[in-house]
């Protein structure tokens, strides 16, 4: 998604009649796009640090018992993320 919407900033420049309102909104587009991967990534790593530590701890595993069916699934192997 973001790459799709870094290709159209892009293209956007290359355009001899610059629209600078359109540049500007495709620009927050992709500050937000990035920022949003920025905290799920920080996010997941902090969940990941916290099984490390945790992973034996019944308090935990109830936790994730009951926050993982609320998470969006990964897909499985060879499916592709994006059906």
């Amino acid at each position: 998604m973001l790459c799709n919407d870094v290709q159209t900033l892009t293209a956007i420049t290359k355009d001899p009649n610059l629209n600078t309102a359109l540049f500007k909104a495709m620009d927050k587009v992709c500050q937000l796009i990035y920022n949003q991967h920025k905290e799920l990534k920080q996010a997941f790593y902090r969940v990941s640090m916290l099984y490390v530590v945790f992973r034996n701890s019944s308090f935990f595993k109830q936790f994730l018992k009951n926050c993982l069916p609320s998470l969006p699934s990964l897909p499985s192997e060879g499916e592709n993320e994006l059906n």
